[in-house]
C-alpha cells in the first residue's frame, strides 16, 4: 500500500442548485462567468495494489470494477479516434451489456489525454492535446 494526495470535489450546498463545471477555455468576458465553479480539496488516499486479490473489487461495494476486454486494438491503436471510436467503443459497448445485462449501452465521449514532457508546469503555449488531470473526477450527464 503507498498513500498519495488527491484532490476532491468539495461538498457544498451550491450543487443542489448547479452543477460544478470547469471550462476547457476562457470565457467571453461580457458573460461574467468564472472558469470554474468547482471547490477543490486534498485528501490522502490509500492506493492498493488489486492484482491478485481472491476478491475483485465491485461496482456495488467499491464504486469500481476491473473488466478484462480482449481489444482487436494494438497499444498504438488506442491513439487513433478513428480505430477508438469504431472498433473500441463496440467492444467496450458489448462488455458493458454483458456485466450489467443492459440492453443498451452507449459511449457518450472519451478525451485523449498524452502527458507533455514538461506537465505539470505550463509552456505558456496550447499542448496538442490534453494533458492527465489533476483531479479525481467522473464523468457525468444527466
Amino acid at each position: 500500500m503507498l498513500q498519495a494526495t488527491a484532490y476532491f470535489l468539495k461538498r457544498d450546498p451550491l450543487w443542489n442548485q448547479e452543477k460544478p463545471y470547469t471550462l476547457r477555455y476562457q470565457p467571453a468576458a461580457d458573460l461574467h462567468l468564472p472558469r470554474t465553479n468547482a471547490i477543490r480539496e486534498t485528501h490522502v488516499i490509500d492506493i492498493h495494489d488489486i492484482r491478485g486479490e481472491d476478491k475483485p473489487p465491485e461496482m456495488d461495494k467499491q464504486g469500481f470494477a476491473v473488466l478484462q476486454l480482449q481489444s482487436q486494438l494494438e497499444y498504438v491503436d488506442y491513439f487513433d479516434e478513428a480505430k477508438v471510436r469504431q472498433i473500441y467503443y463496440a467492444e467496450l459497448q458489448s462488455a458493458l451489456k454483458d456485466m450489467f445485462g443492459a440492453t443498451w449501452v452507449h459511449v457518450l465521449e472519451h478525451t485523449l489525454r498524452q502527458r507533455h514532457p514538461e506537465f505539470p508546469i505550463s509552456t505558456g503555449s496550447d499542448y496538442n492535446s490534453y494533458q492527465p488531470t489533476l483531479m479525481a473526477h467522473i464523468g457525468s450527464w444527466i
